[in-house]
């Protein structure tokens, strides 16, 4: 593609810190789970959470979703940054 790959992934959103530990060593910058979270500055960059935005939402669900209020799933999954 011309430009060097910095982001990544994982399959499923699986990961764990050995998993992680490998896309460090392999010079990743930073890597996405499919855990529903909010990121901020404490987050390792490794393991950032996603939030799910549908193109027919509102302007007003959408602001809802980027403050974390849809992420209920994460509250029945456990944190990927925990394992």
């Amino acid at each position: 593609i011309g430009h060097p790959v910095e982001t990544m992934a994982y399959p499923y959103g699986a990961t764990d810190r050995r998993v992680r530990a490998a896309v460090r060593e392999a010079g990743y910058r930073l890597a996405v789970s499919s855990y529903a979270t909010v990121n901020d500055e404490r987050r390792d960059p490794f393991v950032l959470g996603r939030t799910e935005v549908l193109g027919g939402e509102s302007l007003r669900v959408f602001r809802q979703r980027l403050h974390g209020d849809w992420d209920w799933y994460r509250w029945r999954t456990k944190d990927p940054a925990t394992l």
